[in-house]
């Protein structure tokens, strides 16, 4: 699918914003430093690792948050 201005303009200025795709987080950042996956009481969670930059957390296959 084709991307909109937006996460263009985030992928080339080196931004990850929340309801970004995996592929398109890649694209931004570069492939994480590690991954987890962990479990709560109701959920589980996806949480992608960066060397000096915000945790990301997912769901339903697109950025819910970003935690420093």
């Amino acid at each position: 699918p084709e991307l909109s201005a937006d996460i263009k303009k985030n992928i080339v200025e080196g931004v990850v914003a929340i309801g970004m795709t995996e592929p398109e987080v890649i694209a931004s950042w570069g492939v994480p430093e590690s991954t987890e996956i962990f479990h709560s009481e109701y959920n589980s969670y996806k949480r992608w690792i960066y060397k000096n930059r915000p945790k990301v957390y997912w769901k339903d296959g697109k950025v819910n948050q970003l935690i420093q």
